[in-house]
């Protein structure tokens, strides 16, 4: 709260996603920036009674043609010479999650949210073409959080590194 985040909810025309939304804005511990089609985020908004004027960006529609075109450019200046061309690159922003990780990428945004109603694989890789390991970083790992009946519990790496070595599994913990 003393230092919030601008963070994007790529999924924020789903009910449940657009309440975690609400949720952060509400209680000041960041500012929730809403991907999706517009018209229903709106629709879902006014269903729960969330009225504040955020950003809703849908990154199919000719209003984010700029932002997507020059995120695209920064993509493929990055990725050319892996074999993305720039057609592919302005493919791929308009799929919510490139987009996201696009905005983070370019300081657009702080933080991401996703996963809710998209696969795994789709959530991630975007993240691994886009914001990559920091220097010195040698392995990716993921880690869920889990709310029990004890209390959250925390699970490190249950999907990206099938199996680790004794040594990624130190890296990891």
């Amino acid at each position: 709260k003393t230092d919030p985040k601008r963070i994007v909810f790529a999924e924020a025309d789903q009910l449940d996603v657009l309440k975690a939304a609400q949720i952060v804005y509400e209680e000041g511990i960041g500012h929730p920036i809403l991907l999706g089609r517009k018209e229903d985020i709106l629709e879902l908004k006014e269903e729960i009674g969330f009225d504040a004027d955020l950003p809703i960006y849908d990154p199919k529609t000719p209003e984010e043609d700029k932002r997507r075109l020059k995120y695209a450019n920064h993509y493929w200046e990055s990725r050319q010479r892996r074999g993305i061309s720039l057609l592919d690159a302005q493919k791929l922003m308009r799929e919510r999650n490139y987009f996201a990780a696009m905005m983070v990428n370019e300081g657009d945004a702080d933080a991401m949210v996703s996963g809710y109603s998209r696969n795994y694989p789709s959530v991630v890789k975007p993240l691994m073409h886009l914001i990559g390991k920091a220097p010195g970083i040698s392995l990716i790992a993921t880690t869920n959080m889990m709310m029990t009946n004890r209390g959250p519990m925390f699970f490190s790496d249950t999907a990206i590194n099938p199996n680790p070595s004794a040594d990624d599994l130190a890296k990891i913990a």
